[in-house]
């Protein structure tokens, strides 16, 4: 039997009394989708801080490797500049232990070049020095090359007060080895003045000649002058003599042709 309209109706307020309301509903469905729309956009934001983290990541890794990289590179270049610090300390060293050298002891002058061009000592008919057993002796040591001593013995002949206040003996020596040129002058008497001796009287002396010269065997010969001069003018002096020296140790009183 189908049920009457009434009883529809008892129905149906029966339904809306225990349920909830159409806004009800609605209201309901509105906050679900808000929720699901708000749970996409938290999958959305945590998907993109994934990607961001672990770009950060790579990115950090990179960035570690240029810095060992790096790290490598300048202990290489931090040895090297050392290596390159410490020779170049070592040739400042040498450099001035040689400035020092040369500063006290004056070295020969390597130009291949003829003696310069000074006042000539001046002859006088006969010298107040007689300059007598004239010998030039080389030596060599590895280290600093060659080394010459000249020596003599001079007889004072006449008063050299006329000469000098100062006197002091000069040597002038060019030396030939090849095709190159020494050339050099020492005060023969660097520690003691001639004017020290009486009239008659003799001495012996030497010096070093040609410090440290760059050269590992004998010069082929050697021409000597030597003069009589003020301490401080080598120049202006009285010519005693020239000399010419050879390789066989050979001096003669006159200068090599």
């Amino acid at each position: 039997m189908r049920p009457t309209r009434p009883a529809l109706l008892l129905v149906a307020a029966l339904v809306a009394a225990c349920g909830p309301s159409r806004e009800e509903w609605q209201a309901q469905l509105d906050e679900s989708q808000r929720l699901r729309v708000e749970l996409e956009q938290r999958d959305w934001q945590r998907r993109s801080d994934q990607e961001r983290i672990a770009g950060l990541v790579a990115e950090q890794e990179r960035l570690q490797r240029t810095l060992a990289e790096l790290q490598a590179r300048y202990d290489e270049e931090t040895a090297r500049l050392r290596r390159s610090v410490e020779s170049l300390q070592a040739v400042v060293d040498v450099a001035r232990r040689q400035a020092a050298e040369q500063a006290a002891y004056p070295t020969a002058l390597l130009d291949g070049s003829p003696l310069p061009e000074a006042v000539g000592p001046r002859e006088v008919a006969t010298p107040p020095i007689n300059v007598r057993r004239l010998g030039l002796e080389w030596h060599f040591r590895s280290s600093h090359g060659g080394e010459a001593t000249v020596s003599f013995s001079a007889g004072v002949r006449d008063d050299l007060s006329g000469y000098c206040t100062m006197c002091t003996i000069w040597v002038r020596a060019a030396c030939t080895s090849g095709e190159v040129t020494l050339t050099d002058v020492r005060a023969i008497a660097e520690t003691e003045h001639v004017m020290d001796m009486g009239a008659g009287d003799t001495a012996e002396m030497s010096s070093s000649i040609f410090r440290h010269a760059p050269l590992d065997s004998h010069p082929e010969r050697c021409d000597l002058t030597v003069s009589l001069a003020e301490t401080s003018d080598e120049g202006g002096g009285v010519l005693l003599g020239r000399f010419c020296w050879t390789d066989d140790g050979e001096v003669r009183d006159r200068a090599c042709r």
